[in-house]
């Protein structure tokens, strides 16, 4: 009984030891990948990146926003603004059925890539195939939703309490809802 426990911790010790051969000094970074296709627009930007190591440095920019009313400051919103490790060099390509689009990288923003002029509609379902120049293959699918209509409240600002209903879209199973706190750069200021 002793020796199976006994092989049983040096082998367990053995598989975390390999587990954990990635340092912070030897971490090269994940693909990261950011995009959004929608019925509502023609073009289609598509961030990617890498993650970094917690080595890394990385310069933040802190950016200050006052909204005026007249000549008194009514609200000020700092945010800051983190660097996109972008990555250069990638092959992208959209595809929906026979149909299938390269993205080209903007000349002046490391790792976006565009493409202009597509038409998208509810119900279509579209793939990206990313390719990193180190080698890494990244994909995803997606069906593109309907628009939904919200029922309820029939005002512009939520409060807290309020519920929020909505007709469903087509061929739409869940729904991811997201509140945020608003700030300059997420709400216009409404004086009435």
């Amino acid at each position: 009984m002793k020796r199976i426990i006994l092989i049983i911790l040096t082998a367990s010790i053995a598989v975390s030891w390999l587990a954990c051969d990635v340092t912070a000094e030897s971490y090269k970074g994940e693909p990261n990948v950011y995009g959004i296709v929608s019925t509502d627009s023609s073009t289609v930007t598509v961030m990617v990146g890498r993650t970094i190591s917690i080595l890394d440095t990385i310069e933040v920019d802190t950016v200050y926003d006052t909204f005026w009313y007249g000549d008194v400051p009514v609200f000020v919103d700092t945010v800051a603004k983190y660097p996109w490790n972008g990555t250069s060099g990638a092959e992208l390509t959209l595809s929906s059925g026979d149909e299938r689009y390269n993205l080209t990288e903007d000349e002046d923003s490391s790792g976006y890539y565009r493409i202009d002029s597509m038409e998208f509609e509810a119900n279509q379902s579209w793939s990206i195939e990313i390719s990193y120049p180190q080698g890494e293959m990244i994909t995803a699918n997606t069906t593109l939703v309907d628009e939904f209509t919200l029922a309820a409240p029939e005002r512009d600002t939520l409060y807290e309490g309020d519920s929020v209903k909505w007709e469903r879209a087509q061929g739409v199973e869940a729904y991811l809802i997201c509140t945020m706190q608003p700030t300059a750069s997420h709400v216009g200021l409404r004086l009435v």
